[in-house]
């Protein structure tokens, strides 16, 4: 690891563990006071089931740091994290239901992601025009279509020399089922926050986001978290 990043790294930790002004009981709790957990927490709130990579690079973090504050935030309960296929992957506890974490995981992914909203918004389209559409080889796009058939969000069928790819549905029905189930993570949420000793207030609401108020001593800050993870991940690489 490059010097600067372990000088980097140390300093985060020496950070997090310099009791800020306020009692020795709250200090002792303010794991969501940090920073870069909030950042982490707010990310995977937007895109539950990302890979520790990604989540760093995307948030110009140390692999390092960022594996740091994962085990702490899922110490915590506020993460949870699961094996997929050699790789860590982390989403907010009580977000995601442990049936669906790889279907999740598999449209978490600049490549698949691309390919299954244009089937979404294009039913039937042909390998060729959907290679071409989203501007990837086809061993790419074979690969990735493949992945998202074996979770169930699309079928195919070999239509001459290209297949065909359709929805079968399932994106549609998850997104719908997922914005009722909300309130579930919404409540484990605050009440792991007022455990944190960060007296959590809500102070805006939507179907799609929840702003939390929370406060520790003299600190203060904001929490903007996603509570729609299917409305979120779909818009996500939306340029590619």
């Amino acid at each position: 690891m490059p010097r600067r990043m372990v000088d980097a790294f140390k300093k985060e930790i020496e950070e997090d563990k310099e009791p800020p002004k306020g009692p020795v009981e709250v200090v002792k709790k303010t794991l969501t006071m940090n920073p870069r957990r909030q950042e982490i927490l707010q990310y995977l709130c937007r895109y539950p089931c990302s890979r520790l990579s990604k989540i760093a690079k995307d948030l110009d973090l140390s692999n390092a740091s960022t594996k740091w504050h994962l085990e702490r935030l899922t110490e915590n309960d506020f993460i949870t994290q699961r094996g997929m296929k050699g790789d860590r992957i982390f989403y907010p506890t009580n977000m995601i239901e442990e049936n669906d974490v790889r279907i999740f995981w598999a449209i978490n992914n600049e490549r698949a992601l691309p390919i299954l909203r244009k089937i979404l918004s294009n039913s039937g389209i042909n390998l060729k025009n959907l290679r071409d559409d989203v501007q990837l080889n086809q061993r790419t796009v074979v690969r990735h279509a493949y992945e998202l058939e074996q979770v169930g969000l699309i079928d195919s069928i070999q239509d001459g020399k290209y297949k065909r790819y359709y929805p079968t549905g399932l994106f549609t029905k998850m997104k719908e089922d997922y914005r009722k189930k909300g309130a579930k993570f919404r409540r484990h949420l605050l009440k792991m926050l007022k455990k944190d000793g960060v007296n959590p207030k809500v102070v805006r609401s939507t179907d799609r986001a929840l702003h939390v108020k929370i406060t520790a001593g003299e600190k203060k800050s904001v929490l903007e978290l996603g509570t729609q993870p299917f409305a979120s991940v779909l818009e996500r690489y939306k340029g590619l």
